[in-house]
């Protein structure tokens, strides 16, 4: 629908500018595409206003998009009126004109909706824009200083073209090092909030095969990884006596506490050993949280290659789903939670022997007197 919108936007918006340059002849020509692409676009932003309308949490998201929107609507409308039918004999400048000029809220409203619903990544692709220029800049002016030192200072062309390739060879060498530290660079400069989220992460991965509390554990893949990556919900169920069972959680408050084995949240994760995205599969049947807090990705804990415990997440809290980069170190959380979990079982199993094995003494002593 987006696609669809943006295209009959750009288009329209294409024909009227043709038709205005050349003159009513052009516009006789092509009222039909005019026409097609209009309609296009007016069906494309009711279909987004009927679903905002029916889903509570889109309505909360898009409703300044439609406003938007329906603004850019309500605007064109009034033009392609005006110019159909041929209000003035002489073509003047109307106020419609104007204001199709200056005020083009649709095109920002079509924009802020890629951009919040992830079609496009600001981020990753405003990074990869900056780093691709850089590598790009770094040649040119390395070949720029080259031919104006050798070139034009000491006017040796043959130096020059030789130092040059020198420096080709020597860029060509180093460019995936570069590549590297530029990424780096830019990612710590211009992204630094989700920098320092990810960093936190990643101490979080270290430290907990060192936890000594299974709380601990389910604290940090449930509070810990919903306030670094701002997660509307998130909840680990862990397994207890044939069902899952809720240990910890946020933004679930009096929800589903407990969940078959067979429930989709669960099964699905559970029998392929791997991140599952929910709206993939079929939809649960258990009470869970509503709107952005709704469960979105599933990640399993494995113990002993086994599902120990299934963790859900909900979107951001700006309505955003998780990004590839996002859910990839929440999965390496999952994992490190899993050999935390294992340790602490293993550890709790060797206390437990520990404990019989005094016990069977303290009786064979007792026995001895």
């Amino acid at each position: 629908r987006l696609a669809i919108l943006g295209f009959s936007w750009i288009v329209g918006a294409t024909y009227f500018t043709s038709w205005n340059a050349v003159g009513a002849l052009h516009f006789q020509l092509y009222a039909a595409y005019g026409v097609f692409f209009w309609a296009a676009y007016v069906s494309s932003v009711i279909a987004i206003t009927a679903r905002s309308v029916r889903d509570s949490s889109a309505a909360t998201h898009l409703r300044w998009i439609m406003v938007a929107l329906w603004i850019q609507v309500l605007i064109d409308g009034a033009f392609f009126i005006e110019q159909n039918l041929h209000l003035s004999s002489a073509y003047a400048p109307s106020l419609f004109d104007y204001l199709r000029f200056w005020i083009n809220v649709g095109f920002f409203g079509i924009g802020y909706a890629l951009l919040k619903t992830r079609i496009v990544d600001v981020r990753l692709v405003g990074g990869k824009v900056l780093v691709y220029a850089l590598l790009t800049a770094i040649p040119i002016t390395l070949f720029s200083i080259v031919d104006w030192f050798f070139a034009r200072r000491l006017a040796d062309a043959r130096l020059a073209t030789a130092v040059e390739l020198l420096v080709a060879v020597l860029f060509g060498v180093g460019l995936n090092l570069l590549h590297r530290r530029i990424d780096r660079f830019v990612e710590r400069t211009i992204f630094a909030s989700r920098h320092r989220a990810f960093i936190r992460l990643h101490h979080a991965i270290r430290a907990l095969p060192a936890a000594k509390r299974i709380d601990t554990v389910y604290e940090a893949l449930t509070r810990e990884a919903a306030d670094v990556l701002r997660i509307a919900s998130a909840a680990v169920f862990v397994i207890a006596d044939g069902a899952f069972e809720r240990r910890g959680a946020i933004g679930w408050d009096d929800k589903t506490h407990r969940l078959s084995e067979d429930d989709p949240l669960i099964l699905f994760c559970r029998s392929s050993h791997c991140s599952v995205h929910l709206a993939d599969v079929a939809p649960t049947a258990s009470e869970v949280p509503g709107g952005d807090g709704k469960p979105d990705l599933a990640i399993p804990v494995l113990v002993h290659h086994r599902a120990h415990a299934i963790v859900v997440y909900g979107r951001h809290a700006s309505g955003e789903h998780l990004d590839a980069q996002e859910e990839e170190l929440l999965a390496e959380l999952a994992r490190s939670a899993g050999a935390s979990l294992e340790a602490l079982e293993s550890a709790e199993k060797l206390r437990a022997l520990e404990e019989k094995i005094e016990h069977l003494q303290l009786a064979r002593n007792l026995a001895a007197i």
